[in-house]
């Protein structure tokens, strides 16, 4: 039976060698180095939920590894599709999409990662566990203790900065949003005033210059945002983007039309 220094320590292994396939795999993707994350460390903990959530349930139904294949999926898209969910309502960004996978579920889940997350857990319960149980069982029990406490101290420290630096984001955001809506109002009564060509083309203008600016004012502060996840959106912020472009275009094509009939 596992202690709960046990839990602790099979938590953070278990968290960095999904930190290490989710770097391999993403990396793979966009044929760059990724280094993914929602923390500063070396470790996702959406990857040690998982892998204790299998070991600590379907984990005893080892002599059938097709319920270790199907509980890994369900266990593992369960967390997977709730901490997504919780950060979107938390930072307002999802930090993973999968709307353009089959078989997905409002993005957060899909057909794919979920079979491989499938696979992952006949690898962990056959093959890493057993393994990682042998090595840890070579270490002294009196050491378990300042282990734990070392990583409780580490993740404590990491997820506070964390937290901070995306609340700090999620202001950042809503700022963008601000603006937007500022430019948005503009629009409407540009068009009410009866716009032409070049007051459109004009405020196309200003609308790429502050965009720059804001690119530049917030792109190296939240670079490591940007860049450890690629599938980064907020909803709120690309919706009030679109409908600021659609709106622009209608004008732009009523304006043209208008000039047409002169």
């Amino acid at each position: 039976m596992l202690t709960c220094d046990n839990i602790v320590i099979l938590f953070f292994i278990y968290s960095f060698v999904g930190y290490l396939c989710e770097v391999v795999y993403c990396s793979a993707g966009q044929k760059r180095l990724v280094n993914r994350g929602f923390l500063y460390g070396p470790y996702l903990p959406i990857y040690g939920s998982g892998a204790l959530a299998v070991l600590l349930t379907v984990g005893r139904f080892q002599n059938h590894w097709y319920l270790v294949f199907i509980g890994g999926v369900l266990l593992t898209s369960t967390i997977e599709y709730f901490s997504s969910w919780a950060l979107e309502k938390l930072f307002d960004v999802k930090l993973w999409d999968y709307s353009t996978y089959p078989l997905n579920i409002n993005g957060r889940v899909c057909a794919l990662n979920s079979s491989l997350f499938g696979i992952l857990s006949l690898v962990v319960v056959y093959l890493v566990h057993p393994r990682v149980m042998a090595l840890l069982n070579k270490i002294p029990q009196m050491y378990f203790r300042y282990i734990t406490e070392f990583i409780l101290v580490i993740f404590a420290v990491d997820i506070t900065l964390s937290v901070l630096k995306y609340i700090d984001f999620k202001k950042a955001l809503r700022v963008a949003r601000e603006k937007s809506k500022a430019m948005e109002l503009r629009l409407e009564q540009i068009i009410k005033e009866a716009p032409t060509t070049e007051r459109l083309e004009a405020f196309k203008a200003r609308i790429a210059e502050e965009k720059a600016e804001f690119v530049k004012e917030y792109s190296k502060k939240y670079r490591s945002i940007f860049n450890n996840n690629p599938g980064l959106s907020s909803k709120k912020s690309d919706i009030q983007l679109q409908l600021l472009n659609l709106k622009l275009s209608i004008a732009e094509k009523k304006s043209k039309l208008k000039e047409k009939l002169k």
